[in-house]
């Protein structure tokens, strides 16, 4: 850990007290651009050797000794808006310490870059070398007299492949044996952020109505987010249905963002004499 000082003129020369508490507010200032917080050591002793005052004391007599302590807390790093997954290679960073010049970055156990000169934002971190999978992305923040803060970082999970989904097939059903349910499975292929949600469109084919969870509705844009998403199912036990052919359409999203391929099937459902195609009745 490097040091600066910051002298006071005057205090080993004086030759008697008056002259050193006349000089003890003229400083030479060497270096104030601390990277990070600064501690000053006081020590207090008789001046001249006749018990009066105080002065500050570092490597020698009359001088204060600045501590640059790398551990800052106020060197800090951030991911622009905390993303804890992305499908982008390139990322956005907001960045803080105090009274840097310059800084450069890391990405995992890659190599430093070539030094550039200190912003509070960097738009332009290209995480996609080493493909997918965890990015640690590493900053050090250097001042004008080659002070350096220790690393700090931080990481999100780079995914660029979309999940996939799954419907399992009905066929043709009987109301009274179908427990109203359609379900699936979904997953996302590894490295991945993990399947974030499964939305699931069920279209009458014969009257072009689609359900939208509480009723039916000409609006083609009607998806049910489903319950759970390894194992994902959506409840139809409100929807009235009548004998004809149903069309099924489903797709996850995984949580970086990436959007799967749409599946689909469909069911036929026949409902027997005198019994009712709403299932709350």
């Amino acid at each position: 850990m490097g040091h600066h000082v910051l002298e006071r003129h005057g205090m080993d020369k004086g030759p008697n007290v008056a002259d050193a508490r006349r000089a003890a507010g003229r400083f030479c200032i060497m270096d104030l651009r601390a990277s990070t917080i600064i501690k000053r050591r006081k020590i207090l002793s008789p001046v001249n050797g006749h018990g009066q005052g105080e002065q500050f004391r570092g490597p020698r007599a009359g001088r204060d000794l600045f501590i640059f302590n790398k551990r800052s807390r106020l060197a800090t790093i951030a991911i622009t808006n905390r993303q804890k997954y992305t499908n982008s290679p390139v990322t956005s960073l907001t960045l803080s310490v105090q009274n840097a010049d310059s800084m450069h970055f890391r990405l995992n156990a890659g190599p430093w870059s070539a030094w550039e000169q200190y912003a509070i934002a960097k738009t332009n971190m290209n995480i996609s070398s080493g493909g997918q999978g965890a990015k640690y992305i590493y900053v050090e923040y250097k001042d004008r007299m080659g002070n350096m803060t220790s690393p700090v970082s931080d990481s999100t999970f780079y995914d660029t492949i979309p999940p996939r989904c799954a419907i399992n097939t009905i066929g043709v059903i009987n109301p009274a044996v179908w427990p109203h349910v359609i379900s699936g499975a979904s997953f996302d292929t590894m490295p991945g952020s993990g399947v974030k949600t499964v939305s699931v469109r069920l279209k009458n084919q014969a009257t072009a109505m689609y359900w939208n969870g509480t009723a039916w509705a000409a609006d083609s844009t009607a998806w049910t987010i489903a319950t759970r998403t390894v194992v994902w199912y959506c409840s139809l036990a409100t929807a009235a249905m009548n004998s004809g052919s149903y069309q099924i359409k489903a797709y996850a999203i995984d949580s970086a963002g990436n959007k799967g391929l749409m599946t689909t099937d469909s069911l036929q459902l026949i409902v027997p004499p005198g019994v009712s195609p709403d299932f709350n009745q």
